[in-house]
């Protein structure tokens, strides 16, 4: 049994940060950020021109012509704008109108390859080449955002509340500046907006074009769903008792006392040990502050994997997570290796849904419950990556499939498992499958456990004989690229394959080998290609793909000539890379820093540091919907960074810290004197430091939900102890009621959050 000793109350983070008046902000008074450095040549550093002050800066004039007035589809808030909000006392910095958004029409493109044709003026090319430091490139932005509308929230929703209730249609507008003031730990409701793109949302016809001239033949449908002829049947799907599922669980048992964790909640002042077994979950809000709305839970193991599952907008009330834990604490798969089937592991399937009242009448202040309500057992050994299909592919949930001839889908999952294999599996509802339920569990507490499923064969499952897979990950709901162990990039179209459940071959598209070593993570740029005029083809599938391995090597390949870009290389693992919508780049972590790579085509390969932490970094999670950034470490610590905030000259390049699982740190008094040394050296602001954490509190995953404007503010977490913990975070603007009113208050705050969200 796994036992985390009790928290003590450290210096926040913010503490490393000194946070001035407006006046005295600005590159005398600040740290210089990396790409500010004198005479530096990597990739992080800015060009060594003399680059004009921000308050001299003025605004770049477009010398396209023939461009329309309507060619960018985001437009400046105006004066009184319902998504202003309060902003500190300050100078206001000039706007860049041309190049400050994301084009759709003739004139500057945002391209995705350097080798591509930029439709670019001579005078517009020099003057981003000498300007590439401040705002317009250095501010992450969108590559392509699609013409027309947009949906906003009316008002800060509840939890379960539909988007029907709270959104309406508005005019698209660029809010970089309002994200600029947003401080918290999550996004702002007035401000969220989905910037996802998907061939499957964009319908193009030539007949349209015809008719209506003037009408863009590109038309967004939010999030379509797929997959919708994918059947399963009673024979697909085996009930299994609890004697049977034992050997599936983590450490073989329900009862085992490695599936057990003892760890502290409650405030510094008054913490109270508990125990948590398999399966359990605790409310936040019963030991801490009454408006905690975390929930934490054990899955029994460590977790190297877990996804949302995106849904429709009319399945708003449960929320799924797929968490995947090790089959044991000892569990370890040297790179390059595979186990061999029959390797029992599973796939656990929470849920986070109203505890009180019908479904129907969810009260706003219903902080909900967590629940494991079915168990995926699988022979493949443990999952290393989970990831739902991103487009909802779930049948609706309030039409009643008969149980003798068909299961409602909850949705397609596809996963890397320790046998080398990515497998596809059609998942059931678990309701479902409850229904179905044929055993009796001994026991009082029979009711309280999930129902055990074996899926009988997988829709599709990809093995490949040279070397095992290692990474995936989806472009849309047709495409997959995959990373091996032998640094080769494959990429698949598997939508028929999953349609007709064939059991002929797959075989790939695109083969390349990229890297010298294993490829740790993969990510596609989800973003339309373009022509060679530079206009984008929205319906296209997405060409280029982000790889980081263990040669420490950054590649951006493109699938349309088999090229491969190498973007940095390091001395380090890059263990995760993730493709941001609001930035127009990926995130990549390198070492104990999260960096963002510009792909605009003047500046391609350069980047931008964000945050720091004090441990290495093992994954990054963004979101379609809003600009933050979560990092798991190995320090314990789930950082949140708002990435709009730090792109004003004079910011510090601190986090907005949500919560430190430092105090998660195991009784070894060698552990607690390193942590204490690091807590020291951020005191007195001499910056980020590694240091040797025990294993156990290190937080290996995060993800944040994909269901719409309502739900984007959920962010999961797991960690190596097992425990598992789901936010719902919501933010607050400078000026806004209970926010933060300035930059000086802004350090306190940050101590606030640091006491009342942590748990263990």
């Amino acid at each position: 049994m796994v036992q985390l000793r009790k928290r003590t109350n450290n210096v926040s983070y913010a503490k490393a940060y000194s946070f001035g008046s407006d006046e005295e902000q600005g590159p005398s008074t600040s740290k210089k950020r990396a790409y500010e450095s004198d005479g530096s040549e990597s990739a992080f550093s800015g060009s060594q021109v003399n680059q004009p002050s921000e308050e001299e800066s003025e605004p770049i004039e477009d010398a396209g012509e023939g461009e329309s007035s309507e060619s960018g589809p985001e437009h400046e808030p105006e004066s009184g704008s319902d998504l202003e909000v309060g902003r500190g006392a300050g100078k206001k910095r000039a706007l860049n109108e041309s190049f400050g958004v994301a084009q759709t029409g003739p004139g500057l493109q945002t391209l995705l390859a350097p080798q591509r044709h930029v439709n670019l003026s001579t005078r517009q090319a020099e003057l981003l080449a000498l300007q590439h430091n401040s705002r317009p490139l250095h501010c992450p932005q969108p590559i392509y955002l699609p013409s027309g509308s947009t949906t906003r929230l009316t008002r800060q929703p509840s939890l379960f509340e539909n988007i029907s209730s709270v959104g309406e249609p508005k005019r698209r507008e660029d809010t970089t500046d309002w994200w600029s003031d947003v401080v918290g730990p999550g996004p702002l409701w007035k401000l969220v907006e989905d910037k996802g793109w998907s061939k499957e949302g964009t319908k193009t016809s030539a007949a349209e074009e015809v008719q209506d001239q003037s009408t863009s033949n590109d038309t967004k449908v939010p999030r379509p769903g797929v997959y919708g002829s994918v059947l399963i049947h009673p024979g697909d799907v085996e009930i299994l008792t609890i004697e049977e599922a034992a050997t599936y669980l983590p450490n073989s048992s329900l009862s085992s006392p490695d599936s057990q964790i003892s760890c502290y909640l409650g405030p510094f002042d008054n913490q109270n040990l508990h125990r948590l077994t398999i399966f359990d979950s605790i409310k936040l809000s019963e030991h801490f502050d009454s408006n905690n709305k975390a929930h934490v839970f054990s899955a029994g193991a460590p977790i190297w994997a877990l996804d949302w599952c995106p849904t429709t907008d009319s399945d708003h009330q449960k929320q799924y997570l797929a968490v995947g834990p090790c089959s044991s604490r000892n569990f370890k798969l040297p790179l390059g290796t595979r186990v061999y089937p029959p390797c029992p592991a599973c796939i656990q399937i929470w849920s986070l849904h109203p505890c009180e009242g019908a479904e129907s009448d969810v009260p706003a202040e219903d902080r909900g419950a967590v629940t494991c309500e079915m168990v995926l057992c699988v022979d493949s050994g443990p999952a290393l990556c989970l990831k739902w299909c991103p487009l909802p592919s779930n049948d609706p949930e309030k039409e009643e499939a008969p149980s003798s001839t068909q299961l409602r889908k909850l949705g397609i999952l596809a996963g890397v498992f320790a046998d080398g294999s990515l497998q596809f599996f059609a998942v059931p509802y678990p309701e479902d499958t409850q229904k179905n339920r044929t055993h009796a569990a001994a026991g009082s507490s029979a009711g309280s456990l999930p129902v055990f499923v074996r899926l009988n064969k997988p829709l599709l499952k990809i093995d490949l004989e040279e070397s095992p897979i290692w990474s995936f990950d989806w472009a849309n709901g047709d495409m997959v690229t995959v990373g091996t162990t032998s640094g080769t990039v494959l990429v698949y179209h598997v939508k028929d394959h999953l349609s007709s459940q064939t059991t002929e071959p797959l075989l790939p598209s695109f083969v390349k080998p990229v890297h010298q070593s294993g490829i740790r993570s993969i990510s596609w740029v989800k973003a339309p290609p373009s022509d060679s005029l530079g206009q984008f083809l929205p319906a296209e599938d997405p060409t280029m793909i982000c790889s980081v391995g263990y040669d420490g090597e950054i590649f951006i390949t493109d699938t349309r000539d088999q090229s491969s870009t190498s973007m940095g290389r390091y001395r380090d693992v890059i263990n995760t890379v993730t493709f941001s919508s609001w930035a127009g780049g990926c995130i990549i972590p390198e070492s104990d820093s999260v960096k963002w790579f510009n792909y605009s085509p003047v500046v391609f390969g350069r980047g931008r540091h964000i945050f720091s932490t004090t441990g290495p970094i093992w994954d990054v999670a963004v979101s379609d919907f809003h600009p933050f950034v979560a990092a798991a470490a190995s320090d314990g610590a789930l950082r949140i960074s708002n990435m709009l905030r730090v792109s004003r000259k004079g910011y510090n390049t601190g986090p907005d810290h949500l919560r430190a699982g430092k105090s998660q740190n195991a009784p070894a008094s060698k552990g607690k004197k390193k942590k204490k040394k690091a807590t020291e050296q951020e005191t007195e602001g001499k910056g980020s430091s590694s240091s040797t954490w025990p294993p156990e509190i290190g937080v290996l995953c995060t993800s944040w939900n994909p269901n719409g404007l309502t739900k984007c503010q959920l962010l999961a977490s797991a960690t190596a102890s097992g425990l598992c913990r789901i936010d719902d975070l919501w933010s607050s603007a400078k000026g806004d009621k209970g926010a933060v009113a300035g930059k000086g208050k802004e350090k306190d705050q940050g101590e606030e959050m640091e006491v009342d969200e942590d748990e263990e």
